[in-house]
C-alpha cells in the first residue's frame, strides 16, 4: 500500500472517530442487532458477552470523540470565537486568533499587518454594527502544520443592510494552537482593500 494510500486512511479513520462517528454507530447498532438476534436462538453465555462488546465499543467512541480535539475541530472553534467576537461588536477574542506575523492582501497590491487588519476591523464594527453573521461552508483544508478555510459570510448589520462577503483564511500550527496569518477578503472586490 502506497504511502499516500495510508495517509488518506488514517485521515478518513480519525475523522469518523474523532469528527462524525455517527457511521461507527450505526455500524455498531446493526452489529448488535445480529447477535442480539442470534443470542435470542442460542442463548450461550459467549454470545451475552458477545452483546455487551458493541456498547463498550460504542462508549469508547463517544469518549475519545469527547475527549479529543481534531485540527480541524480546534479550526472551527475558533471561526465560532471570532463570529462571537464581531456580532458583540469586540474584536478581543478575534484578535486571540491571529497570529503575530499575520497579513493581509490588498486589492491593489501590497499587504497590510495584523494591526491594521485590527484597526480596519474596529473601525468597521464602529461604524456599522454588525447584528449577526450567517456563515456558509466554511471549508477547510489541512495540510501538515498549515491549513486555509474558505468560507462565505454574510453580514447582517443592525440597520437590516446586508452584506455577502468570501473569505480565505490561511492557518498554520503553532505551539498555542492553530492560528490565522493570511486573511484574504475574495469578495466583494471593493471591500478587498480593507478601507471600511
Amino acid at each position: 500500500m502506497p504511502g499516500g494510500d495510508k495517509v488518506a486512511i488514517m485521515e478518513t479513520l480519525k475523522r469518523l472517530i474523532f469528527e462524525t462517528p455517527l457511521a461507527i454507530y450505526i455500524i455498531l447498532v446493526v452489529a448488535e442487532a445480529a447477535v442480539a438476534a442470534i443470542w435470542h436462538g442460542r442463548r450461550t453465555r459467549k454470545l451475552a458477552l458477545a452483546l455487551l462488546v458493541a456498547p463498550v465499543l460504542g462508549l469508547a467512541v463517544g469518549l475519545t470523540s469527547y475527549l479529543v480535539e481534531t485540527d480541524l475541530e480546534q479550526i472551527n472553534s475558533a471561526m465560532s470565537d471570532i463570529a462571537r467576537s464581531v456580532e458583540s461588536g469586540d474584536l478581543d477574542a478575534a484578535v486571540e486568533h491571529l497570529d503575530e506575523p499575520c497579513l493581509a492582501p490588498l486589492s491593489g497590491g501590497g499587504k497590510i499587518s495584523k494591526d491594521e487588519i485590527i484597526l480596519a476591523g474596529r473601525t468597521a464594527l464602529r461604524r456599522r454594527p454588525v447584528e449577526r453573521l450567517q456563515t456558509v461552508g466554511p471549508v477547510t483544508t489541512i495540510t501538515g502544520d498549515k491549513a486555509i478555510t474558505e468560507v462565505k459570510v454574510r453580514i447582517v448589520l443592525e440597520s437590516n443592510e446586508c452584506v455577502d462577503t468570501a473569505w480565505r483564511l490561511e492557518w498554520a500550527r503553532r505551539e498555542a494552537g492553530w492560528r490565522i496569518v493570511r486573511v484574504e477578503i475574495v469578495s466583494p472586490p471593493e471591500l478587498a482593500d480593507w478601507s471600511f
